[in-house]
């Protein structure tokens, strides 16, 4: 038998995930017809020029029937000629309460980050006019469409009862 002292706070990290592929949001594909109709394809102009990396992990402290968490989420951007992400790191905070049987979590992820901003440059043709590769348009009427790759916060409530 192991015995802790009053005061032993036990913390670490779980849930660690990494992996190599741009999860923030959809890039351009670079391919789309002109308003004469005529097929393009710039997808070179979308393709990644950095190497992509993306961490999720979660940092938590255990007071016996209280764990608090935290977790957070990392990524180093996307770079290409015409779509550019800026690195961004976000956390949460969370809470799971046990009482007796029953345990309550309640999770909030990425309420604050840092970093993160999204920017687009247009292409031009043969007449320097501007337009979006990502979808053909005149590049002043399509600020509706360019991307927003900001990491939405989201809220959790789990409830169980264990028999």
């Amino acid at each position: 038998m192991i015995v802790k002292p009053a005061s032993a706070i036990d913390w670490g990290i779980t849930e660690v995930l990494a992996n190599n592929e741009y999860s923030r949001g959809s890039v351009w594909s670079g391919r789309f017809n002109s308003y004469n109709g005529t097929s393009y394809d710039v997808s070179n102009f979308y393709k990644s020029k950095n190497v992509i990396l993306t961490f999720h992990q979660t940092l938590y402290v255990d007071l016996e029937d209280t764990v608090f968490f935290l977790p957070m989420y990392f990524d180093n951007g996307y770079e290409s000629d015409l779509l550019t992400t800026e690195p961004v790191l976000a956390f949460g905070l969370g809470i799971q309460k046990k009482l007796g049987n029953l345990t309550m979590e309640l999770a909030g992820k990425n309420l604050w980050q840092i970093g993160g901003s999204t920017s687009e440059q247009p292409c031009f043709d043969s007449f320097s006019r501007q337009y979006h590769c990502g979808t053909g348009m005149a590049w002043s009427d399509s600020s509706s469409v360019h991307l927003k790759h900001d990491l939405e916060s989201t809220f959790n409530f789990v409830l169980r009862y264990a028999f």
